[in-house]
């Protein structure tokens, strides 16, 4: 089992959920699966999780990140992927929730950066 398929199960089974991702990327997709499974497994269309909530990094925190893209070995610009896909990762989320007529999830963008 993949890790995205291992993710997918276990936003099925739980109840109350807080993401907090990089770019967020293909969480959307994610979501929808482990959403229509669960509907599925719980034998009820209009089933949602308790409470869902997503934190997206701010962009100038994603410079931060220690995540390297492989298939852009320049810094400069897989940052700059790094921005594009946190983007779409933001907006594509948001047109997925937006299509639920539930009101027990949540979207917030983390601001600080910690340092000791």
């Amino acid at each position: 089992m993949g890790d995205g398929e291992r993710f997918v199960r276990l936003l099925t089974e739980a109840a109350n959920i807080t993401i907090v991702g990089m770019t967020n990327e293909n969480l959307a997709t994610m979501l929808e699966s482990a959403l229509d499974k669960k509907r599925n497994m719980l034998r009820r269309p209009s089933a949602f999780w308790q409470s869902l909530r997503i934190v997206f990094l701010r962009d100038e925190l994603l410079s931060y990140v220690n995540y390297e893209r492989p298939e852009y070995p320049d810094q400069e610009e897989a940052q700059k992927q790094r921005a594009q896909g946190a983007a779409y990762g933001r907006r594509s989320v948001n047109v997925f929730l937006r299509r639920i007529e539930v009101a027990r999830w949540s979207v917030c963008t983390y601001h600080r950066i910690c340092r000791r």
